[in-house]
């Protein structure tokens, strides 16, 4: 549960919520994938799986999924990485796209791992299509060097160097015109306060993009180049994306937008 990073001192912010209904048993059928390329690793130098615990490798049916409790209509969309199909990938742009009137993006970094890495083309080039199209944009992102509970910066950093202008100059590279026109990024802020107590940096972990106020993602998926294999939700309700903003969103921005670059 990486305690020091979620349960101790300056705790990173993070994001989750609570699926029922045929949306959960998806869930459970990507990481029953998951677990069946681990029982049976492709032959290649390197390839090594170790099963332990009551059932090993022996699959058992998957269950029927319980009735939802709401009646929001909810998409689930994963990508596989090195093992296949990357599909989320091209949902998250599509949901970038679909914006006309406004963006709130919660995430820990957009930037590459590394000066000399290559940005992610396909998100920098939606964000700037959404500028061009008069789409208002807020972005709260992680703070430079956030380390939760005084973990050393190669095993625990929530960020991968990059400020706020870096992300909007990267985007500038795309648009038409001028960026700050609708393009606004912070770094995330609790409150009234800038730190935590200590003087360390708040560090955001959280993957979230509303698009409209009317549908949102949150799942696992970061949107710097990582290749990992996540799994996350598109929730297509304008009821439930507006609950989200006002009880999460909208606070968060109201902190954060003190330091925003280009406000």
């Amino acid at each position: 549960m990486w305690t020091r990073h979620y349960l101790q001192a300056a705790p990173v912010h993070d994001l989750s919520m609570q699926i029922t209904g045929s949306a959960a048993l998806h869930a459970v059928h990507f990481v029953d994938a998951l677990r069946r390329h681990t029982c049976t690793p492709p032959v290649a130098l390197g390839s090594y799986a170790e099963i332990s615990g009551e059932g090993g490798c022996d699959f058992a049916a998957l269950p029927t999924p319980a009735p939802g409790t709401g009646d929001a209509r909810v998409i689930t969309v994963g990508r596989l990485g090195e093992l296949g199909d990357n599909a989320a990938d091209d949902a998250i742009v599509a949901l970038v796209g679909s914006a006309q009137t406004s963006l709130r993006l919660s995430l820990q970094d957009i930037g590459p791992v590394g000066a000399g890495a290559a940005w992610p083309d396909a998100y920098l080039h939606a964000l700037a299509d959404a500028v061009d199209r008069g789409v208002d944009i807020q972005i709260i992102v992680t703070n430079l060097s956030a380390r939760p509970d005084g973990l050393s910066a190669g095993s625990s950093s929530y960020s991968n160097g990059w400020t706020p202008a870096d992300l909007i100059a990267h985007v500038a590279a795309f648009t038409s015109g001028d960026p700050c026109s609708h393009l606004h990024v912070a770094a995330l802020r609790q409150g009234q306060d800038d730190t935590w107590p200590t003087g360390a940096a708040f560090a955001n972990h959280a993957k979230l993009a509303i698009a409209d106020d009317a549908t949102f993602y949150l799942g696992s998926q970061n949107w710097y180049p990582a290749n990992l294999v996540e799994l996350g939700f598109i929730v297509d309700d304008a009821a439930a994306t507006r609950q989200l903003r006002d009880a999460y969103f909208t606070p968060a921005w109201t902190a954060s937008a003190r330091n925003a670059t280009c406000q």
